[in-house]
């Protein structure tokens, strides 16, 4: 019986594995690693930037209220009330928020690792600066205003961080709640995520 000659019909992954099996199998493997990478499908897609003045001092009792006259709010949820009700910030200074859409549905853990961990925290000030820019619900703006989530991860009034977010009701204003960054159930995709542009 003849001998069949198999080096052609082996594939690329016969191919792969005699590269990694030869002197240059590092290299290989690093090209390797590199192009993987890049196929991965993000969860966030850049949509813009919020520029954002210095605050020296921002009082949430005052602001996340519905006597405030620059802000339509239709109610909070008890975990915003809760651990966001009485946050103080001081010397808060001057940000570019990076605005990014949800590409697919995710859990925070999954979307705080993509963010890193320098970008991920805003300060409760920024959020409520970008929602005070469309107070009334205005549809010029980065913020959704057609009921998406409007999502940042912010430090409460014990340093933990929350996953904090903000729908706009037609008709009833702004909606602000919290929930735990342990929470099993996914953001939607078209959900927005603030976070911070640079480290």
């Amino acid at each position: 019986m003849a001998k069949v000659d198999v080096s052609e019909i082996q594939g690329p992954l016969a191919e792969l594995m005699t590269q990694l099996s030869g002197n240059k199998a590092d290299e290989v493997l690093d090209r390797l690693n590199m192009m993987l990478k890049s196929v991965v499908k993000k969860l966030l897609k850049y949509v813009g930037d919020i520029a954002l003045g210095p605050i020296e001092t921002f009082d949430a009792s005052k602001k996340f209220t519905k006597d405030n006259v620059k802000v339509k709010f239709y109610g909070f949820g008890n975990n915003f009330s809760t651990n966001f009700g009485t946050k103080v910030e001081n010397d808060v200074g001057a940000e570019t928020i990076a605005v990014h859409r949800l590409e697919q549905s995710a859990r925070d853990p999954e979307i705080m690792v993509e963010l890193g961990p320098e970008k991920r925290a805003i300060k409760l000030a920024q959020f409520y600066r970008a929602i005070e820019a469309q107070g009334q619900g205005q549809q010029k703006g980065l913020l959704r205003v057609d009921g998406y989530a409007n999502i940042a991860y912010v430090e409460d009034v014990n340093g933990i961080i929350w996953a904090v977010f903000a729908y706009w009701f037609a008709g009833g204003g702004w909606f602000v709640n919290a929930y735990s960054v342990d929470n099993p159930f996914p953001w939607d995709a078209g959900g927005q995520v603030l976070a911070r542009k640079s480290a």
